[in-house]
C-alpha cells in the first residue's frame, strides 16, 4: 500500500496523530500538526535532516530536497531560539491528546501547521511559503487485518489509482491504491 503505515508515519509527515475508532477498525490520521515550536525545529534538526541524508545515500537526486528544507529551517530562524511564529506557531501550539487517550467528538487535538519538509512546501523550489494545512487520511480494516485508505478526492494517490468513470480493467482490489468509498457501485466513480 502506498502512503504512511500506520502507527509509524514516515519522517515527511512531521507530527502525526492517529484515532481509533469502533474497537481499531477504523482510523483517522492527521499530519502535519504543531507540537510546539522548539520542539517542532528540533525535530526538523535531529530526526528529519538526518533521515533525508540517508535517503540521499541512495537517491542522489534527493540532495536538492535536502538543500531547500536545509535553507526552509534557516530562513524560518528554526536554528535559534525564535522560531518564525508565523512558520512554526506559537511555543503553547501542542498536540492535545497522548497515546491511549480515550477522545469524545468535538474535542481538540491540536493546530494544523506545516510540520515535516513535505508540509512545509520547501522540498521543491519554494523556501519560505508559509504552508499551514493539515492531511486527514481516513482508513478501514479489512477482514484479513490490512489497512485500506479512503480517498474521496482523489489528492493522496499517483493519477492510475484514479480511473474514469468509463471503468477499469484491474479490480481497485487488486491495486496498492487507496480505495474508493463502498458508496460508490462497484468501486469506482460513476454516474447516480
Amino acid at each position: 500500500m502506498n502512503g504512511p503505515r500506520f502507527g509509524c508515519p514516515p519522517p515527511y509527515a512531521g507530527n502525526t496523530t492517529v484515532i481509533s475508532h469502533k474497537q481499531d477498525r477504523y482510523r483517522t490520521t492527521y499530519i502535519h500538526m504543531r507540537n510546539g515550536a522548539e520542539t517542532d525545529c528540533k525535530a526538523s534538526e535531529t530526526r528529519t535532516l538526518p533521515w533525508m541524508h540517508e535517503v540521499a545515500q541512495s537517491l542522489p537526486e534527493f540532495i536538492p530536497v535536502i538543500s531547500n528544507f536545509t535553507k526552509y529551517l534557516s530562513g524560518t530562524s528554526c536554528n535559534s531560539t525564535s522560531p518564525s511564529t508565523m512558520h512554526w506557531g506559537e511555543k503553547n501550539d501542542t498536540i492535545a491528546v497522548a497515546p491511549g487517550d480515550v477522545v469524545k467528538r468535538g474535542q481538540k487535538l491540536g493546530v494544523a501547521g506545516s510540520t515535516g519538509p513535505r508540509g512545509c512546501n520547501c522540498t521543491i523550489a519554494r523556501t519560505g511559503g508559509v504552508a499551514n494545512h493539515l492531511h486527514i487520511f481516513l482508513a478501514k480494516k479489512d477482514g484479513a487485518g490490512k489497512w485500506y485508505f479512503f480517498d474521496p478526492y482523489g489528492i493522496y494517490a499517483p493519477p492510475e489509482c484514479y480511473p474514469t468513470w468509463s471503468g477499469v480493467s484491474t479490480p481497485l482490489t487488486e491495486t496498492p491504491c487507496s480505495r474508493y468509498p463502498s458508496s460508490w457501485k462497484g468501486g469506482r466513480p460513476g454516474f447516480a
